[in-house]
């Protein structure tokens, strides 16, 4: 129900000036697709919110929930960069740095 409201929202979110919005909708989408084991979907909507140039710290939810994807597809080394940008930018975020030391250790 949650993913079919965010692509909604994408769906009628078409204008530039929705940019911003867009952003966090696909983010939002990307949170719930990991949550639902959407992998690849998850990834996709992760990237295309960086894509948007989001604020910081949207920016910085969009990278981790992208490491999550990537580490779950086995693209380590990507993974591993965006959870370290993540934590270059919330460097006490303990969610980020779990991930960080469960992909190094993988």
């Amino acid at each position: 129900a949650a993913e079919l409201f965010y692509s909604s929202a994408l769906d009628h979110a078409q204008s530039r000036d929705f940019e911003r919005a867009t952003a966090a909708v696909l983010c939002n989408r990307a949170f719930v697709r990991l949550q639902s084991e959407q992998w690849q979907g998850a990834e996709e909507d992760a990237t295309a919110a960086l894509e948007a140039e989001p604020e910081e710290k949207l920016r910085v939810k969009a990278l981790f929930r992208r490491g999550l994807a990537r580490e779950a597809l086995g693209m380590l080394q990507l993974s591993d960069r965006d959870l370290n940008l993540a934590l270059k930018a919330a460097p006490s975020n303990e969610g980020i740095l779990a991930a960080a030391r469960r992909v190094r250790e993988a």
